[in-house]
């Protein structure tokens, strides 16, 4: 049982199992609703039908060839102080290893026990190629922390899929 309704321009979706969650879409990216502005690149067509998806919004930039995922995790919130930095960047490390490794055996059904993911055979390889931290200017004139993530979600011989993430941390969740 869903019910979508529309308050001030921002749809939600309501249900008897979870809270009101909102939609993501281009309009909401756009005019501030989410707590950041965005403008995807002019012309850029969106291959999910808003609020079809509900909490992404998928764009293909085909002149850079770049599909874009935007997320909105609302109550989600992400501590990027700097005494929490260790922490997320320990767990980043492990979420990343465990990705590209269950890339690598879902991509390889015909791997031998002799052929592993170069994570195992290099423990000390990583798949983060790298992972900043920025302050984003905001529409009141001030900044606010961004994290930003570059992983390599797939890596063999002719063979790369790399993943890029910014997160950036607003009062009603999360953007990525």
């Amino acid at each position: 049982n869903y019910e979508i309704t529309k308050h001030n321009n921002e749809r939600t979706i309501e249900s008897s199992k979870t809270s009101s969650m909102t939609i993501i879409s281009k309009y909401t990216l756009t005019n501030g609703e989410l707590g950041c502005e965005m403008d995807p690149p002019a012309g850029t067509p969106i291959l999910s039908d808003e609020g079809e998806l509900m909490d992404r919004l998928v764009l293909f930039d085909e002149g850079n060839m770049v599909t874009w995922t935007i997320r909105f995790f609302e109550n989600l919130h992400m501590d990027l102080r700097e005494s929490m930095r260790g922490h997320l960047e320990a767990g980043i490390q492990k979420q990343t290893r465990t990705l590209f490794e269950d890339e690598f055996w879902k991509s390889f059904e015909g791997n031998t026990t002799s052929m592993r993911p170069i994570t195992q055979e290099d423990p000390s390889w990583s798949p983060v190629i790298e992972l900043e931290y920025k302050d984003v200017a905001t529409v009141s004139n001030t900044t606010c922390p961004a994290m930003m993530v570059i992983y390599r979600k797939a890596y063999r011989p002719g063979e790369q899929i790399v993943v890029g993430r910014f997160c950036l941390p607003v009062v009603r969740g999360l953007v990525e």
